[in-house]
């Protein structure tokens, strides 16, 4: 995004997240030192957004003596974001493989429910998380299994189908997005 104009005598921290800057040093000093370096380190694009570059340094001599040194940059965005795709891909597929694990041995559905809202939590990052069962004689959904709840006033929920979130859920056989649960108390 820039203009080489604008890299011109420019102090190259302005090009760089502060968090950055240590390992940056760190290279710079092994080049002084005569050694190659590399090694990944988020730039900055003039719009602000981090790009994720490979830096490749070697030091430069003349008669033996250092002269300078010089860095190649490799923007590799977009391959940071395929590993981080493949890697939540993987993560997805290991907690799959863990649930199926757990249900094929355990013969008590809480145990099973239990390992499924673990990693849950754990994958989708949320703080908490329960399950529901359908009660067909009550119209209902009642409460299974849960973990992360600050109350036990989850325990005790029954929700009518078609009423709430979790109700709605349950008799329309969709997902229903709450974009800020804060702004909607009382509701499962």
């Amino acid at each position: 995004g820039y203009t080489p104009a604008e890299f011109v005598g420019e102090d190259w921290k302005k090009f760089f997240p502060a968090d950055q800057h240590q390992r940056i040093k760190e290279a710079d000093n092994r080049r002084l030192a005569g050694e190659t370096s590399r090694y990944e380190v988020d730039f900055l694009h003039k719009s602000g957004k981090r790009i994720n570059m490979l830096v490749s340094g070697s030091p430069l001599f003349e008669n033996e003596r250092f002269n300078g040194s010089m860095a190649v940059f490799t923007d590799i965005t977009e391959r940071k974001q395929a590993e981080k795709k493949i890697r939540r891909q993987i993560d997805y597929l290991t907690a799959l493989q863990d649930i199926d694990r757990t249900i094929a041995s355990a013969f008590d559905m809480r145990l099973s429910l239990n390992a499924l809202i673990s990693k849950a939590i754990s994958l989708l990052a949320v703080d908490a998380a329960a399950v529901l069962l359908i009660n067909f004689s009550m119209n209902s959904l009642e409460f299974a299994a849960g973990q992360g709840f600050r109350t036990n006033a989850v325990k005790t929920a029954s929700v009518k189908l078609g009423e709430s979130y979790a109700g709605r859920a349950a008799l329309e056989q969709r997902i229903v997005k709450i974009p800020n649960l804060k702004d909607e108390p009382g509701n499962l």
